[in-house]
């Protein structure tokens, strides 16, 4: 993941098994208010939506969706320095971490 200071994180999703049939970044805005939204793309098609939050003390929480079904989600909470939490989703359930380069 990498966070730039407008506001805009870029994300590679890869859903194990599936990495073949879905590997992909996906670029997330975050507003003022802490509402993050993002759409998914496969082959230049719109296939998918994040749905999310940041709150002020570091909490953050998205859902993906599409138009089908629900892929999964994730949850955590990150510090200036690191983050940590969990995923669940159609591939499979799992932790997550992240360093501050």
């Amino acid at each position: 993941m990498e966070v730039v200071d407008d506001g805009k994180i870029s994300v590679h999703v890869s859903l194990g098994k599936y990495e073949r049939f879905f590997s992909n970044p996906i670029m997330l805005n975050v507003l003022d208010n802490g509402e993050l939204h993002g759409d998914i793309y496969l082959w230049r098609f719109g296939v998918g939506s994040v749905e999310g939050s940041f709150s002020p003390s570091g909490d953050v929480f998205g859902r993906v969706t599409t138009p089908l079904f629900s892929v999964g989600s994730v949850s955590g909470h990150f510090s200036q320095t690191s983050g940590t939490g969990t995923y669940e989703s159609v591939a499979g359930n799992g932790t997550w971490s992240a360093q501050k380069k």
